[in-house]
């Protein structure tokens, strides 16, 4: 049995915790609860965990699949540099973002599943990965200089007068009608 990545359950972990986070803060700022500003925090915090997260990394066999609209985002998380590339930043910036979600109900579940998504972020680091963007591979055309041979003529079968099968090529049949 392989070795486990860590990075790619981190990143689902934390991609889903920022679609709680969301919906937490959304429902905190709805005016019944008194900790607006944290549900604010909240919903900014969410957004921000989205826009990293949402882009995949390699995986060691280099076989991830992207996800939808990725190739657009990649872009600037990669010039982000080393928040995107080491999972040791990462567990620390998710610390910091999580603990202050904690301290509204609306927002407490969100912020415990980043603390979740950022200590697996820290197994992996720990495990020595680290994000790599997911390239396209383009694929290699070889232009062939053999020669290319003809196609055969196409026949057409006609059934004559007399109930007996004809074969005439193409060419033939042209000349007889004209």
């Amino acid at each position: 049995m392989g070795q486990m990545e860590w990075a790619v359950w981190a990143n689902e972990q934390t991609l889903a915790s920022s679609y709680i986070l969301i919906i937490g803060a959304s429902v905190g700022l709805s005016g019944i609860f008194d900790k607006w500003g944290i549900a604010v925090f909240g919903l900014i915090t969410g957004f921000g965990v989205l826009f990293i997260e949402f882009p995949r990394g390699m995986n060691k066999k280099e076989q991830t699949k992207k996800r939808r609209l990725q190739e657009y985002i990649v872009l600037y998380v990669s010039a982000t540099g080393p928040l995107a590339r080491s999972y040791y930043v990462r567990f620390c910036v998710y610390m910091c973002l999580a603990m202050p979600c904690c301290f509204m109900l609306p927002t407490f579940l969100g912020g415990m599943c980043l603390f979740m998504g950022a200590f697996i972020y820290l197994m992996a680091a720990v495990n020595g990965e680290s994000w790599k963007p997911v390239v396209e591979k383009k694929p290699e055309t070889q232009f062939s200089q053999e020669k290319t041979e003809k196609s055969p003529r196409l026949t057409h079968r006609f059934v004559d007068a007399n109930d007996s099968r004809v074969s005439l090529s193409f060419t033939e049949m042209r000349e007889t009608f004209v």
